[in-house]
């Protein structure tokens, strides 16, 4: 007898799934303050700006998760990526959040590439700060979480 596949979509999401989208959600919070203060301390954009592909990352991980509907308030709407039977994910809606997926780690990983890459220019143009590459490291952390 082979182990319950939780991942088959048939019952919503699976128990994994859900954990990686609500750790998604939990990881914005520290990314949001950190990569702020080194921002607004060093004057710079890199890597705050991966805080873009990240809260949209956290957006469909709210919708995935269906905490979207109760946000809004509003929970008798759907949106056409929902498939009218309760409990079951359509094919369309599968397609969406997996290209979605792809989309923002990609991106993800391209502010990460460009924040280390930032970090050590600086590091070489303007003299060695460590308080700044620890803080732009620190930074990027909730981004390889939240690949």
């Amino acid at each position: 007898m082979s182990p319950p596949n939780d991942n088959d979509g048939k019952n919503g999401l699976g128990r994994t799934v859900r954990l990686l989208r609500i750790i998604s959600v939990l990881t914005f919070i520290p990314s949001l303050g950190i990569n702020i203060a080194h921002g607004v301390i060093f004057n710079t954009v890199l890597p705050a700006l991966g805080l873009l592909p990240h809260a949209f990352s956290v957006g469909l991980a709210l919708y995935d998760l269906g905490w979207w509907k109760k946000l809004r308030g509003h929970p008798q709407y759907s949106i056409i990526l929902e498939d009218p039977e309760e409990g079951k994910l359509s094919l369309l809606r599968l397609f969406v959040v997996t290209l979605s997926d792809v989309i923002l780690g990609v991106s993800l990983l391209v502010c990460i590439v460009v924040s280390y890459i930032f970090i050590a220019s600086n590091r070489y143009y303007y003299g060695y700060d460590p308080a700044e590459a620890i803080l732009g490291t620190w930074g990027t952390i909730p981004y390889f979480i939240n690949l």
